[in-house]
């Protein structure tokens, strides 16, 4: 029996260190774009040089840039506390372009300059069709559907918007889903993911089936938005919702997925959660997303489902190049166009 023991004990140290071996592998494959924090400081927006308060507000009239490899980074915050949208200096006349406010975390916030952020993009693209518009960059690094009725509140107070967009998840999803549904751990479970090997190989059954992740959604998420929502119709603004995108790959592509999967566990404490469940996740919130605003004021944008995107347009598991948030922007463009009547450039002959 004793022997026995010894040969499962063995067994057991040697998974683990060749699940750690595995890990650490794993860490340096997804490293190339997550550890350079320099950049990521820029294109996100969250040195510490730019806050007001930490993830909550910026400090007006800050920028920071740098310049690496050829490329230069930049970031200004304007006297409003918004990142860029520099056309937007004071409240707008009744005759004025028509204010578009997209919020949201980094991924509404991000651009290796302010040009390239979405909202921008998004700015041009409208601007270029005809429409006499500015759009307001309401992003705030880190910000969840929690913090949405401050960062509205003070959206409105300053510039009035008539359409609000939409597009975040993935820090609901990693900061508020994963850590909550640890907390209902039995102390099998909680040991189990104490082990490197059992969270990198076997994590998957530890997650909740369908019916809780979907119900949790509609907790976490979904009701926040219905209060977005809500607070929008009060103040008579048409409420755009974003489907969240994400890299397209599958485990038959090993480097490509690998890169995602461990961006994932190591720098968005997933800890036993895979890249194939993560994207499971983001298809159900898109699914509720979708279903709770069926028939309903609130205009639902399909950009995953249609974006075209390619793993190649993403930075990490939710972070774009600028081809990616190309793509965002014309696709949220398109469908804002179509469904609302803005207003026309003058023409002036």
């Amino acid at each position: 029996m004793f022997c026995l023991f010894a040969w499962f004990l063995a067994l057991l140290t040697c998974l683990e260190f060749y699940g750690r071996l595995v890990h650490r592998k794993g860490i340096e494959i997804s490293a190339r774009y997550s550890t350079n924090k320099e950049l990521r400081f820029v294109t996100e927006a969250f040195h510490h040089t730019l806050w007001d308060i930490p993830w909550i507000t910026y400090k007006p009239n800050t920028s920071i840039e740098f310049t690496t490899e050829n490329q230069h980074y930049q970031c200004k915050i304007n006297k409003f506390g918004f990142r860029g949208s520099t056309a937007l200096e004071s409240k707008q006349s009744s005759d004025g372009p028509l204010v578009i406010a997209c919020i949201g975390g980094s991924t509404t916030v991000e651009g290796i300059t302010d040009d390239q952020t979405y909202p921008s993009l998004l700015e041009k693209q409208l601007r270029d069709t005809g429409h006499l518009v500015c759009v307001l960059n309401g992003g705030i690094a880190g910000l969840d559907s929690l913090g949405y009725q401050n960062r509205i509140q003070t959206i409105q107070s300053s510039h009035n918007p008539k359409l609000l967009v939409e597009y975040n998840a993935v820090n609901d999803i990693c900061w508020r889903l994963f850590p909550y549904w640890i907390k209902d751990f039995t102390r099998l479970k909680v040991w189990a993911i104490q082990s490197v090997f059992f969270k990198q190989f076997l994590g998957d059954m530890l997650v909740p089936q369908e019916e809780k992740i979907r119900l949790d959604v509609r907790e976490f998420i979904i009701n926040n938005l219905n209060n977005l929502a809500t607070e929008c119709k009060d103040a008579n603004v048409t409420l755009f919702v974003c489907s969240f995108a994400y890299p397209q790959v599958t485990t038959d592509h090993h480097e490509e997925y690998a890169y995602y999967d461990y961006n994932l566990r190591h720098w968005w404490s997933s800890l036993y959660i895979s890249y194939t469940q993560y994207c499971r996740i983001v298809d159900i919130y898109n699914e509720e997303l979708r279903a709770n605003f069926l028939n309903t004021s609130v205009k639902y944008i399909p950009v995953q489902e249609i974006g075209e995107f390619e793993p190649d347009d993403f930075l990490d598991i939710c972070h774009m190049k600028p081809s990616g948030t190309q793509k965002k922007a014309k696709v949220i463009a398109e469908y804002i166009s179509k469904s609302f009547k803005l207003p026309k450039v003058p023409n002036i002959n």
